[in-house]
C-alpha cells in the first residue's frame, strides 16, 4: 500500500487572486474589531490572505481592495487600519518574526 500523502490547506491571496499553500501566505484576521496580523496562523477569528510579494503588500490598502477586506473579514475595515496593518507586516518581516509568534 502506498503512504498517504498529506494535502496541505490552500488559500486565496486577496492581494493578487492566486491560490498557495496557506503555510506561504501571511494570515490577516480581524480580532475584537481589530486587523491584525496572525504571526502563527492560529489565532481565533476569520482569516483573509496575502502573498509575501510587494504588489500584493503594497495594493493592501486602496480603495479597490477595501471591499475585499470586508467581505473577506466579514467585517467594516478603514484605509486608516490596512495602512497600520502593512506597517506591521514590513516591520515583521524586516525583523524575521512571521511564524513566530
Amino acid at each position: 500500500m502506498k503512504a498517504q500523502q498529506k494535502i496541505e490547506p490552500q488559500r486565496t491571496c486577496l492581494g493578487c487572486g492566486r491560490k498557495q499553500v496557506k503555510r506561504k501566505l501571511l494570515r490577516i484576521i480581524c480580532l475584537d474589531g481589530k486587523i491584525r496580523l496572525d504571526r502563527q496562523q492560529n489565532l481565533p477569528g476569520r482569516g483573509a490572505y496575502l502573498c509575501l510579494n510587494d504588489p500584493c503588500l503594497f495594493s493592501l490598502e486602496t480603495k479597490k481592495k477595501l471591499k475585499l477586506w470586508q467581505r473577506a473579514l466579514k467585517h467594516p475595515v478603514s484605509q486608516l487600519q490596512l495602512l497600520n496593518l502593512r506597517k506591521e507586516i514590513e516591520q515583521t518581516l524586516l525583523r524575521g518574526k512571521y511564524g513566530q509568534g
